[in-house]
């Protein structure tokens, strides 16, 4: 509603006011208190939450006398005519607090709308995410950071749209734009973390650079991929005969990035060349100019004719021509 909203967008003057009218009525309070409590020379001093409890919490008031430290503490009856001052007090205290309180209602209710709105924003964001890693093998784990309690979400009338922007498929930190398409649209970003545990191969003891992968040196175990860079294996059959880049401690896992095809053809061997066209292969010998790893291309030199020409490497000490 209009009107409700325009007293809920001005609840501190409502709490300004309420205030000013409270701490008014406790200053009459204290002016009647001291009448009440005079006695000769000796006047009101302190020790009076007794009194303005009784007084505020609906007690009619007696009289008060002074005890030998100067403190009315002790209650005995009294009528006189401040009647009047007590019931401006009393009517200032009611506004006083009744401002107050409606303030406090005002405002509870605008961080009640706020909490809403957050709760929704955050669901929108988690339902986008689980949604893009639903199909993922292995454990998803996903956790959206802390929205700033300064940040301002109002209501959307219309459903809200959420979009992550990510196209890792391993997960990792993600953004979400979730935007309202209302009356009055607004967008807002969350941050996630998403995490993704999959059995991968690992190293299952202490490999040295230059290693020839056996099925012994590899074992299966649960990994956060997410975490890691480039392409990881689940099949040990991947990764037999291949060689490490570098080495490798217990329990690492084996990427693309540390693993290379093995040297078939080192330079200065003898290598078998194979020539195929039209149907018909011949096969003579040449002399590898540099190292070759499978599926690559290396010059050769042909001892019969002394002819260098190219050459793909297709197995240990074998290579096909290049026409």
């Amino acid at each position: 509603m209009p009107g409700f909203a325009a007293c809920r967008s001005h609840f501190h003057i409502f709490i300004t006011i309420g205030l000013f009218l409270y701490y008014m009525s406790l200053f009459y309070a204290q002016q009647w208190l001291k009448k009440i409590c005079q006695d000769g020379s000796v006047l009101f001093r302190q020790n009076h939450t007794g009194a303005l409890l009784a007084y505020y919490t609906g007690m009619k008031f007696q009289r008060l006398n002074i005890d030998d430290n100067m403190h009315c503490t002790t209650i005995t009856n009294h009528s006189n005519g401040s009647n009047r001052s007590t019931g401006s007090s009393r009517l200032l205290v009611c506004l006083g607090r009744m401002l107050a309180l409606l303030a406090i209602l005002l405002h509870t209710s605008t961080f009640a709308q706020t909490d809403t709105a957050r709760q929704a924003l955050e669901f929108a964001a988690m339902s986008a995410l689980q949604q893009q890693w639903q199909n993922s093998e292995g454990r998803v784990e996903i956790q959206l950071a802390n929205l700033d309690p300064r940040l301002q979400i109002p209501a959307c009338p219309a459903p809200l749209e959420a979009q992550v922007r990510s196209q890792n498929p391993n997960g990792g930190r993600v953004t979400v734009r979730v935007a309202c398409q209302g009356a009055a649209p607004w967008t807002r970003h969350i941050a996630a973390t998403v995490d993704i545990f999959q059995p991968v191969i690992v190293a299952s003891a202490a490999l040295s650079r230059g290693t020839r992968l056996t099925l012994a040196d590899l074992s299966l175990e649960e990994q956060n991929v997410s975490q890691l860079r480039g392409r990881v294996y689940s099949s040990p059959e991947d990764l037999i005969g291949m060689e490490l880049q570098r080495s490798l401690s217990p329990g690492t896992p084996v990427t693309d990035a540390l693993i290379q095809k093995p040297v078939l053809v080192k330079r200065g061997e003898t290598v078998v060349l194979t020539a195929t066209r039209g149907g018909v292969s011949i096969r003579q010998t040449a002399t590898a100019m540099q190292d070759g790893r499978k599926g690559q291309q290396i010059s050769v030199r042909n001892t019969s004719t002394d002819r260098t020409i190219r050459a793909i490497v297709t197995g240990t000490g074998e290579a096909d021509v290049v026409f």
